[in-house]
């Protein structure tokens, strides 16, 4: 199985490579993506080639060892570049403008897993499977190269600072409706079906805004950062994602008294 995190280091590195000429920083519409494309589509029609060439050569018994297809590599890197080059359009297009982690990737589908399986009414948590936590585990280990650690963020931040920033914001956002009862908010290490949250080591904020619910996870290294009650559970999960939440919080910076998000 191809690993994402594979395509996000060529991304990496060819962005510190050809630096502002990078096709990290160009628009979906730019027509020098058919043209990358292209080349990319191009060198590893030469792979394939080779590869097979070099297959022929054994079978014929022209080579004195035994040789498999593509035993250098070199296709399967090509494909890696291709997928790498698609990758990036794809997120031009979709108006992304960091490159994704594999990290991120899988706990998206996890969390996404995770909000299937309390609306289907389940109780196992993928979040409780050992091979999941180490993976992402594994997965959020910056990819280093040379000594120099790269972690894919924007132009100014590593992805870390900013999701540092965006506990920060959190909790000081949470910390003030708490103080002065703006906004109901409470942490719980459980989900509100009594489960520990992805099985341990997380915890859970809840606010209930006048536009619906909006939550995130943190680690229990950051609990004391939440100024705000704690529970033994949460209220009771109305079914939102990101998206949801997002728009929540949107629709209440919109509406000095905006009605509930149902």
């Amino acid at each position: 199985m191809t690993d994402w995190t594979e395509i996000e280091q060529a991304r990496a590195k060819a962005h510190a490579k050809h630096g502002d000429n990078s096709i990290e920083g160009i628009t979906a519409d730019d027509p020098r993506w058919l043209s990358i494309l292209a080349e990319e589509g191009g060198e590893t029609s030469e792979a394939t080639l080779l590869a097979w060439n070099a297959l022929l050569q054994a079978r014929l018994g022209r080579v004195a060892h035994e040789q498999t297809y593509d035993a250098t590599g070199s296709l399967r890197g090509e494909l890696i570049d291709v997928l790498a080059v698609a990758s990036a359009w794809l997120d031009a297009l979709d108006g992304r403008t960091t490159m994704p982690t594999a990290a991120g990737v899988l706990h998206e589908i996890v969390t996404r897993i995770d909000e299937a399986r309390y609306a289907n009414g389940e109780t196992t948590s993928p979040w409780g499977n050992t091979d999941v936590r180490e993976l992402l585990a594994h997965l959020r280990q910056p990819f280093t190269e040379g000594g120099e650690t790269s972690v894919a963020g924007d132009e100014h931040h590593t992805l870390d600072e900013l999701y540092d920033y965006r506990l920060l914001y959190n909790a000081l956002a949470a910390n003030e409706w708490a103080a002065h009862g703006t906004y109901p908010v409470v942490k719980s290490w459980r989900h509100s079906d009594g489960e520990e949250c992805f099985g341990g080591g997380w915890f859970i904020v809840v606010a209930t805004l006048p536009t619906g619910q909006v939550s995130n996870h943190y680690a229990a290294e950051h609990w004391e950062l939440f100024a705000v009650p704690a529970v033994a559970t949460p209220p009771e999960y109305d079914g939102h994602d990101p998206a949801d939440a997002a728009r929540r919080m949107r629709a209440l910076l919109s509406h000095p008294t905006p009605t509930t998000d149902t």
